[in-house]
């Protein structure tokens, strides 16, 4: 195989070790010196002393980054020669890409069944995110964030085949022997298996998942073929170096690992108060780490407050989220269409009842369950009704025992024909799964109703009251939720 064009050789005047950098640095764009050691196979010492080299040749340069790894000087090879993606107007597109980034090379040392580390290559505009060779194959990576839907991932697994046959470079048909998702949270991961099921890939798929940092899914390579190359047009610049890039980016500052937990915090919520944020975070309402968090992200245009009853309210601004869709791959329309990211500043009706989302969904933070927004789920069942909860929760413990649960804060179905109709896709048999509904009624008749309508429909259910919900909280007390007239405890 043939060295591609978009790669060039070491200056002579470097040493060995430091050519062996040099070569390797060119094929992981922003790499850090901790992504490299693991994959130059020497010790952490001799790395820094090549890298230092390079630095003091006037071949590299460094740039502080952070968001869900901590703030690390990443490299890339400077002067107007600088190949592929290490232009500048492709680390453009790499740095509102950085979780990917950071992950991605991560990985890199711990596939299994692979052999030693050969090449990585980024793509643009393809279903992969990335693929990298090994000695004995080669593995396709994936970001997936909480703005691509199950949908949207089945359908870039779908187009991987035709994708990879665009920009194969071997006599086969090129296929990966792995397929790596790095998700956002526990419930993308769902996402992420749910489809790969639906299109024939699920005994392919393994999982990283940001939030548990748990590797899931399959632990064993199948046989691949061929390989792939993509060589890439550098885009312009638009009037901004990447000087000013970087510096106008809030993952260049001290705190990119909170501000962008914030941020996924805010994307779900809209209208949260600092008190959801404080819980996500793990610290009390004297803490500081959230409050100065989103004043980081503030600065940047990234959130806005609105005013209401007397608190500030977080919401995204279109800067925010361009950043998110730019970071999931996706079309800012699609993001704001798909989210409603701005209801709950632009539609002051539904206030009261996002905010009981809110606070339910703040207790099962407080105990450190997953949780996810409702809007992230949408299942459509024509006319066996539809499952579209305010949210989903992952359940330790309970009557259904280990499972994820749908939320429903109900303020207004009471009678009959309006519960019947809120938990007509509950009780259907065309579902795609049987996980249980928490449902929040207003008071203690229309939960009656409730469990009426649920029991004669099948549905697994548990049900609790506003009052009920506000003195006990979601979680630990029996006093809470209601099995169809059996107290339940979660946890």
């Amino acid at each position: 195989m043939t060295a591609p064009a978009d790669r060039m050789a070491p200056p002579r005047t470097l040493s060995e070790g430091a050519a062996q950098l040099f070569s390797l640095l060119q094929t992981l764009p922003l790499a850090t010196v901790g992504d490299l050691i693991p994959l130059s196979g020497v010790a952490s010492s001799v790395v820094y002393d090549r890298m230092l080299e390079l630095r003091d040749a006037g071949l590299v340069g460094g740039s502080l980054l952070g968001w869900l790894r901590p703030r690390a000087v990443r490299w890339r090879l400077v002067g107007p020669g600088a190949p592929g993606w290490h232009h500048e107007g492709l680390l453009s597109r790499l740095l509102e890409r950085l979780p990917s980034l950071e992950l991605f090379y991560r990985f890199l040392p711990e596939v299994p069944g692979m052999g030693s580390f050969q090449e990585f290559l980024w793509l643009r505009g393809r279903a992969a995110d990335a693929v990298a060779r090994y000695e004995f194959g080669w593995v396709a990576l994936f970001w997936s964030g909480l703005y691509q839907s199950e949908d949207v991932i089945a359908g870039r697994l779908s187009g991987l085949a035709m994708d990879l046959e665009r920009i194969r470079v071997s006599r086969e048909s090129p296929w990966p022997g792995m397929l790596i998702f790095a998700v956002s949270d526990e419930w993308q991961r769902q996402l992420v298996y749910r489809a790969a099921r639906s299109v024939g890939m699920g005994g392919l798929v393994t999982v990283w998942c940001v939030r548990d940092r748990l590797f899931s899914g399959a632990r064993e390579p199948s046989p691949s073929r061929g390989w792939v190359h993509q060589a890439l047009e550098p885009p312009g610049m638009g009037g901004w170096s990447w000087e000013r890039r970087v510096k106008e980016c809030p993952w260049s500052e001290n705190r990119g690992m909170s501000a962008g937990r914030a941020l996924e915090v805010v994307a779900q919520w809209p209208g949260c108060r600092m008190w959801l944020l404080r819980q996500d975070v793990g610290e009390p309402v004297t803490g500081r780490t959230a409050y100065y968090a989103c004043r980081q992200l503030q600065d940047f245009g990234i959130l806005e407050t609105v005013p209401y009853l007397n608190r500030h309210r977080y919401v995204l601004t279109s800067r925010g989220r361009n950043v998110l869709a730019r970071r999931d791959r996706m079309h800012y329309s699609q993001v704001a269409r798909r989210s409603g990211s701005m209801s709950w500043a632009e539609r002051p009706r539904l206030r009261i009842h996002e905010d009981g989302v809110m606070n339910l969904i703040g207790g099962f933070m407080a105990a450190k369950m997953p949780v996810a927004a409702g809007w992230r789920h949408w299942e459509d069942l024509g006319r066996g009704g539809g499952i579209f909860p305010d949210g989903m929760v992952f359940l330790g413990d309970g009557p259904y025992g280990r499972t994820w649960a749908y939320l429903e804060y109900e303020r207004s179905a009471r009678g009959k024909l309006r519960v019947s109709q809120k938990l007509r896709g509950y009780g259907s048999e065309l579902r795609s799964d049987r996980w249980p509904a928490l449902v929040v009624c207003r008071d203690d008749a229309a939960e009656a109703v409730f469990q009426e309508v649920g029991k004669g429909m099948g549905v697994r259910m548990l049900t609790s009251t506003i009052q009920r919900l506000k003195r006990t909280g979601p979680v630990g007390s029996p006093d809470c939720w209601s099995n169809y007239g059996e107290r339940a405890a979660l946890g």
